[in-house]
C-alpha cells in the first residue's frame, strides 16, 4: 500500500511539474507581447517615463516565468 502512494506521489509530482514549463512560458509570453503593447502605446502618446515603467513590469513578468520554467526543468534532474 506505501508503495502504491509513493508511486502515485512520484507520478502526480511528476504531471505538476510538466505542467510548470509550458505554464511559465506562457506567463513569460504574455510578459513579452505586454512589453511591446504598452512602450508603443506610450510612445505614442508622448509619455516615455510611463512607458519605461510598464517595460519594467513587462521585464519582471518575464523573469518570473522563465524562472519558473527553468526551476521546473532542474527538479526533473
Amino acid at each position: 500500500m506505501q508503495a502504491w502512494l509513493a508511486q502515485v506521489s512520484r507520478t502526480d509530482d511528476m504531471i505538476f511539474r510538466g505542467l510548470l514549463i509550458p505554464m511559465g512560458l506562457f506567463i513569460a509570453a504574455i510578459g513579452w507581447r505586454a512589453i511591446q503593447n504598452r512602450q508603443l502605446n506610450f510612445r505614442r502618446r508622448g509619455e516615455p517615463l510611463r512607458g519605461q515603467a510598464a517595460v519594467i513590469a513587462g521585464v519582471v513578468v518575464v523573469v518570473i516565468g522563465l524562472g519558473s520554467s527553468i526551476a521546473a526543468l532542474i527538479s526533473f534532474l
